[in-house]
C-alpha cells in the first residue's frame, strides 16, 4: 500500500497542472480580495476569497485524470500485473488526492490571511461580526466545512471516472455535479419536498455542507441540520467508495 501511494504521490507531482494550482488558485484569490467594495471582501474573506470553489473545480479535473488516463493510456496494466490488488490501487489513488486536497486548503488558508494583510493592513478585521459571529471563526468553520466536504466531492469523482471511457467525460460531469447539483437539490425539495420529505437527503444537497457550517442561514435550503448533514455525507461517501470501486474493478482493462 506505501509503495502504491508513494507512486500515485510522484505521478501526482509530475502533472504541471498540479503544481500549477496553488499559483493559479492564487492569482484568482487575490483577483476577488482587491476588487470590490469593504463589506464584500468580509464576506471573500469567510470564504477563502473563493479559493475553496476554485480548488473543488481543481480536484474534480485532477481526479478524473487520475482515474481515467490510466485506462486511456494503458498504465493500469502495469499496476495491476505488480500489484494484483485492485482495491489497493484504487484506495491509493483517493488517499493520494484526500492528502493532496488538505496541503490546498491549508495553502489557501495561509493565502487567505496573507491577502487579507495586503486588503486591510494593519486594521484586519479577524473579530469584527459578521452574520453575527466573528469573521475568523466563520472562516476557520468555512475552511474545515469546506474540506469535510471535498471528500464528498473525491469520492463521486472516482466513481464517475469508473464509470467513464475518457478523463473529459468524467471531468465534465464531476464538474456538472459539483456546479448544479444545490440548485438541482433546491428545486428538487421545492418542488416535492412537502410530498416526499426523504428527497432532502438526495446526494445534490450534501454539498451543501461546507456552505451551511460557515453560514446557517443555508438550512432553509437544505432543510437539514448541520449533523444531518454530517451523517449523510458519511454515508454517501461510503456509498461512492463501493460504487467507484466495483465499477472500477469491472472495467476492462
Amino acid at each position: 500500500m506505501l509503495d502504491l501511494i508513494r507512486q500515485e504521490f510522484y505521478k501526482l507531482f509530475q502533472k504541471k497542472s498540479v503544481l500549477l494550482s496553488p499559483l493559479v488558485i492564487l492569482a484568482l484569490m487575490l483577483f476577488m480580495g482587491t476588487g470590490g467594495n469593504l463589506s464584500d471582501r468580509k464576506y471573500f474573506f469567510t470564504q477563502g476569497f473563493s479559493g475553496f470553489q476554485w480548488l473543488d473545480i481543481a480536484i474534480v479535473v485532477i481526479g478524473a485524470n487520475m482515474m481515467a488516463m490510466e485506462f486511456e493510456y494503458g498504465t493500469i496494466k502495469h499496476l495491476v500485473a505488480s500489484h494484483n490488488n485492485k482495491f489497493l490501487i484504487y484506495m491509493s489513488k483517493m488517499i493520494v488526492l484526500t492528502i493532496y486536497d488538505v496541503i490546498m486548503h491549508f495553502l489557501i488558508f495561509i493565502f487567505t490571511f496573507g491577502i487579507a494583510i495586503l486588503v486591510y493592513g494593519s486594521k484586519l478585521p479577524l473579530h469584527s461580526l459578521y452574520n453575527g459571529r466573528p469573521i475568523i471563526n466563520t472562516f476557520i468553520t468555512a475552511t474545515l466545512g469546506d474540506q469535510f466536504g471535498t471528500i464528498l466531492v473525491i469520492t463521486l469523482v472516482f466513481l464517475i471516472a469508473g464509470l467513464s471511457r475518457t478523463s473529459s467525460i468524467a471531468a465534465t460531469g464531476g464538474l456538472a455535479l459539483l456546479i448544479f447539483g444545490t440548485s438541482v437539490s433546491s428545486l428538487i425539495i421545492k418542488s416535492f419536498g412537502s410530498a416526499f420529505p426523504f428527497v432532502k437527503w438526495n446526494p445534490g444537497n450534501m454539498f451543501n455542507v461546507g456552505f451551511q457550517f460557515a453560514t446557517p442561514g443555508i438550512i432553509k435550503q437544505s432543510f437539514l441540520t448541520d449533523s444531518q448533514l454530517v451523517i449523510g455525507n458519511l454515508v454517501y461517501i461510503v456509498l461512492f467508495i463501493i460504487l467507484g470501486y466495483i465499477a472500477f474493478s469491472r472495467k476492462r482493462i
